[in-house]
């Protein structure tokens, strides 16, 4: 598993993924490193994106942001694992 054998830090993914559901990535990541933070990203609505996710406490920044915004977000989620 990429996950149990790589140093990261957070992962940012899209709630939205080609080939699998974003809302439950998390979930499956912190099955192997719950202590990893995650982060989604969206770009429906904020009311669409709260009711697809399955995870209430992954963080969701909404499209589209800026890099102020994903700075932001990146160091608070960071900033929890310390």
């Amino acid at each position: 598993n990429i996950v149990r054998r790589s140093n990261l830090d957070l992962v940012i993914s899209d709630q939205s993924l080609p080939e699998g559901d974003g809302p439950s990535l998390p979930g499956a990541i912190s099955a192997v490193k719950p202590d990893l933070p995650h982060l989604l990203v969206s770009g429906q609505a904020p009311s669409r994106a709260e009711r697809t996710s399955t995870n209430r406490t992954v963080p969701i920044l909404y499209k589209p942001f800026s890099s102020t915004d994903l700075g932001i977000a990146v160091r608070r989620l960071l900033d929890l694992g310390t």
